[in-house]
This record gives structure tokens, C-alpha cells and sequence, in this order.
């Protein structure tokens, strides 16, 4: 069974990106990296650039499986101070 890897900013329950495919044209300054290491090893990386304060909140990882799993992410950037980016990692 192929994995596959959602991202959802909550409250809103429709997924932001689903494995490398942004859906949510608001959030132009995500990009998705995946990586296979091996055949039982990948990982999603959820990279935010420029990170600014209005980025800030609860993001979920959905990942399919026999058993779904999520993981939820509580990002906080502080004050007005850019930041080159923020990677969030899942690795499987």
C-alpha cells in the first residue's frame, strides 16, 4: 500500500497539500519535500519560508495507512522578525 501524506491547517478541515501538491492557493509560501531512503523509509517535509506570525497554528500530518495516523504540530512564530523558513519533518 502506497502511503500518502496530507497537511491541514486547523481548524479548517480541508487539507492544505496532499504528498507534493498544494491545494490551498492562500499559502504560497509552503512547498512540500519528500525523500525515499529506502524501500520501507520516506520522509514529507512541510517547509514554510518566510515565515511570518499569521503562520502561526495547529498543523496536522494525516498519514494513510492500515491504521490512519496524525500527528499535530503546534508552530508559533514570534514577533515581526522574518525567518528564512520552517521545516516540519515526518518521517516514516
Amino acid at each position: 500500500m502506497a502511503l500518502q501524506v496530507a497537511w491541514v491547517k486547523k481548524p479548517n478541515p480541508f487539507p492544505i497539500a496532499i504528498d507534493t501538491e498544494i491545494f490551498d492557493p492562500e499559502m504560497k509560501n509552503i512547498r512540500i519535500n519528500y525523500e525515499k531512503h529506502s524501500a520501507s523509509s520516506q520522509s514529507w517535509n512541510l517547509v514554510i519560508e518566510h515565515a511570518q506570525p499569521s503562520d502561526s497554528g495547529v498543523y496536522e500530518c494525516q498519514v494513510t495507512s492500515k491504521i490512519p495516523l496524525s500527528f499535530d504540530i503546534q508552530l508559533q512564530v514570534l514577533g515581526e522578525k522574518e525567518r528564512n523558513h520552517l521545516n516540519i519533518q515526518i518521517y516514516l
